[in-house]
């Protein structure tokens, strides 16, 4: 009846505007209903089903696409003949937020897409279904003071059948939250970002804790989620187990004692971090990185015979990270900042996937895991000397120190094997995957050519069965057409 009010205007009786002539002042926007013709004397009260969207008058809120459900709706038999068998009954469809600014041309593009909409309607149901725009009216204190109790957004929801949110982005997507809390079924678009969206509905939860929402993807709205809908605005009692397990959902999820639990985890995450923040070297890292790289800067009289190192740098992989920082400051003095953090993201993103993906790691506990990425922080902190000579071309823009930090003494790819020592070591994995390199490991056409290159001693009868064997087996174009013949 408070809502009622609102669309009356001040007025004993509310007057439904006819949408396809209708024109704003320019000064002011007063609440107001559009259908298909002008009714005098509406009743907004009795024979009323609401479908409410609580939002703003935003393109990205995508308003238009609830006049696609309702097209559906009334294609589906069991909805069309709830109208047809009680002529008096009505479908509003109320918006209920402002129009900020910039947003006027999308509000009369809306009422404009509305007209067209009711045409394509069949004529028995054009004038029983209206638009209206609260404009947010019960939020202003002049309504307020007209009732001991006033209008409240919980109200709000109660008032209507259905909840509305087709919007193509969303920051939160409050109105799902809501809606499960007020018991009413919310018809939704999977908005953008969906990992906000799948957030909230809580996917990455158990199903206990997962909202049940009638939720579309796209621009269509399906037949069977106009099914749904119909069944849970008449039958509402059919749906009490939805209402049910939402409303657990929110009080799991969304409690008081829920947000204390939530908050406690941060504060706990933020002092295993802060923890590390020490002065002193990770002993645990330096020993490791010592030892790594005593595996890594590995030298023979074979390999001093094929590489000149008296002269000559020599680079493997892809480059140790000293070099190519150092080449990346050349052609431009600040971009060595970026590839210094870059490098660090990857690493981090590497050793993020190594403790997501070991399935030992379910049931390890938090300060084990940070224990983890501090010693991977830590790796770009250690300091194992200084630079003897700095080219400096450029003082305003290069680090004003001669800190040699030791792991821009490897390439990427080394210091993720350095990654893997430290797992190694502060996990303690108890089932590591069996890296050695058996036969079987092998397709059939690569030991075939393995056994051909590489045994000197075959008969000729044994090589022409490999090269046989070779020729069926080996994938079309992976050798050039005359190679096997030649070999």
């Amino acid at each position: 009846m408070q809502v009622s009010t609102i669309f009356a205007n001040e007025k004993d009786t509310i007057t439904v505007h006819t949408a396809a002539h209708h024109k704003d002042s320019e000064r002011s926007l007063k609440p107001i209903l559009l259908g298909h013709k002008t009714i005098k004397n509406f009743d907004f009260v009795n024979n009323n089903i609401v479908f409410l969207q609580p939002t703003r008058v935003i393109s990205r809120k995508s308003i238009e696409l609830n006049f696609k459900l309702i097209k559906r709706l009334f294609s589906y038999d069991s909805f069309a003949e709830k109208f047809t068998t009680n002529p008096q009954l009505k479908l509003s469809l109320i918006v209920s937020g402002p129009i900020p600014h910039g947003q006027q041309n999308y509000y009369r593009d809306l009422k404009e897409d509305f007209t067209n909409f009711l045409k394509e309607l069949p004529k028995e149901y054009k004038s029983r279904v209206l638009l209206g725009f609260l404009f947010s009216e019960f939020d202003k204190n002049e309504f307020k003071k007209k009732y001991k109790k006033p209008l409240n957004i919980e109200q709000l929801y109660d008032v209507a059948s259905l909840i509305l949110l087709p919007s193509q982005t969303e920051g939160r997507g409050l109105p799902i939250i809501e809606a499960a809390a007020c018991g009413t079924p919310i018809f939704c678009r999977q908005y953008e970002p969906r990992e906000v969206y799948d957030q909230v509905i809580g996917r990455h939860l158990d199903e206990s804790l997962r909202l049940n929402v009638l939720e579309f993807k796209g621009s269509k709205v399906p037949k069977l989620l106009a099914e749904k809908i119909c069944d849970h605005v008449f039958y509402p009692q059919n749906r009490m187990v939805d209402v049910t397990h939402n409303r657990s959902v929110i009080n799991k999820r969304y409690s008081i004692e829920s947000l204390e639990k939530n908050m406690r985890y941060i504060l706990e995450r933020m002092c295993l971090q802060l923890d590390a923040l020490g002065s002193e070297d990770n002993t645990q890292v330096v020993t490791l990185l010592k030892e790594y790289k005593k595996s890594v800067d590995f030298e023979n009289e074979d390999l001093n015979a094929i590489l000149n190192k008296k002269t000559r740098h020599y680079l493997p992989g892809y480059g140790r990270l000293s070099f190519m920082l150092y080449l990346k400051s050349l052609i431009d003095p600040s971009f060595f900042r970026v590839e210094e953090q870059l490098v660090k993201g990857k690493v981090m993103r590497y050793a993020r996937m190594m403790e997501n993906d070991i399935p030992d790691l379910v049931n390890t506990n938090l300060q084990q895991i940070h224990k983890y990425y501090n010693a991977i922080d830590d790796i770009f902190k250690y300091v194992d000397g200084e630079i003897s000579t700095r080219h400096d071309h450029a003082l305003t823009y290069r680090h004003r120190n001669k800190k040699s930090f030791a792991y821009q003494a490897f390439t990427y790819q080394e210091v993720t094997g350095l990654v893997n020592m430290i797992y190694n070591d502060i996990f303690k994995p108890q089932h590591l995957a069996d890296l050695t390199l058996a036969p079987q490991f092998f397709a059939d056409w690569e030991l075939a050519l393995f056994q051909l290159t590489n045994s000197k001693y075959l008969g000729i009868d044994d090589r022409k069965i490999l090269t046989t064997n070779l020729k069926k087996n080996v994938p079309k174009g992976y050798f050039p057409d005359d190679t096997l013949n030649m070999s």
